[in-house]
């Protein structure tokens, strides 16, 4: 069938190799070569990568997903809620206004391998892959996903609660206290990773702490028979017990996570209206920026 038009007659040969297509009428006359977007090439041996990602030429991309998208859908529906028990950012004061994926070749095969062995090792039942979240504070997220090692132990905080390691909330609402500030509108557009974590056996701990990692690390769990640490619920730093406290999930080998969306929420505030992405009023990252002097007033000079 021709991809263009849907004329008789008309068909489309691919050719792999070049990764274009050619269109042919009658005759087997060509008349245009196109790339053809929407196959992309893999090694045999290679995984493909996520089952949504989209064609990429560089190993790494961060690619805008449209809000009637699956991922997008996905997305806001894990930060977003109408009930603060659970979790979730309140509907009523908070928006998502893009949501990004991360498509990181290599980050990603070295996540499956990880997966694979703990189901080797552990069993399919005990795998407990889930999706939670990270606020990078100062670090912008982008470069978390695009460096080659992800998430690295040695940029937590001084004081910890579980020694060195990588941390993740349960809830978005802890996660927030931490999200990425972006200079964009009077209160700031903050940013969340959403990341697949394979949490396997979990030590659970709960209020108990380990801040120099006596057992909190990788040699005393894995010979304890142990993938990550769970403890809490803790309150964010600075602020007493509230329906922002939260437990956290510390892995301490990072191919155990992958940082798999960039979520980047504002505040609704009533002297401005923010369009809200998950009902494609504000569906381009790009144009936000670009108006957002008409979408949310700046804030006065300091």
């Amino acid at each position: 069938d021709s991809p263009s038009a849907g004329e008789p007659g008309v068909s489309a040969l691919v050719d792999f190799d070049t990764m274009t297509q050619v269109i042919m009428r009658e005759g087997d006359i060509p008349v245009g070569t196109t790339p053809f977007a929407g196959v992309r090439r893999v090694e045999r041996g290679h995984p493909a990568g996520g089952p949504t990602w989209t064609a990429q030429t560089e190993d790494v991309a961060i690619v805008h997903v449209p809000s009637h998208h699956a991922d997008a859908q996905l997305a806001v529906g894990a930060v977003l809620g109408n009930a603060i028990a659970d979790g979730k950012l309140d509907l009523a004061g908070h928006a998502v206004v893009n949501v990004s994926r991360v498509q990181h070749r290599s980050l990603r095969q070295r996540y499956e391998l990880e997966r694979a062995d703990m189901i080797r090792e552990r069993g399919a039942d005990k795998l407990n892959e889930r999706l939670l979240f990270h606020g990078s504070r100062r670090h912008p997220p982008a470069a978390i996903a695009r460096d080659r090692d992800g998430f690295m132990a040695e940029r937590g905080g001084g004081s910890c609660y579980y020694g060195r390691g990588c941390y993740f909330a349960e809830t978005p609402r802890y996660a927030l206290h931490y999200a990425h500030r972006c200079d964009v509108g009077p209160d700031g557009v903050r940013q969340l990773l959403l990341v697949d974590v394979l949490c396997g056996v979990v030590r659970e701990l709960g209020q108990a702490r380990d801040p120099e990692g006596k057992e909190c690390n990788r040699a005393w769990l894995r010979d304890h028979g142990f993938d990550s640490v769970r403890g809490g619920p803790h309150c964010p730093v600075g602020r007493g017990p509230s329906q922002d406290d939260a437990s956290m999930v510390v892995v301490y080998r990072p191919n155990q996570a992958y940082p798999r969306f960039i979520v980047s929420v504002a505040a609704i505030r009533p002297h401005y209206c923010l369009p809200l992405y998950e009902l494609e009023l504000q569906d381009d990252w790009a144009r936000l920026q670009h108006t957002s002097h008409e979408l949310m007033p700046e804030a006065p000079p300091a």
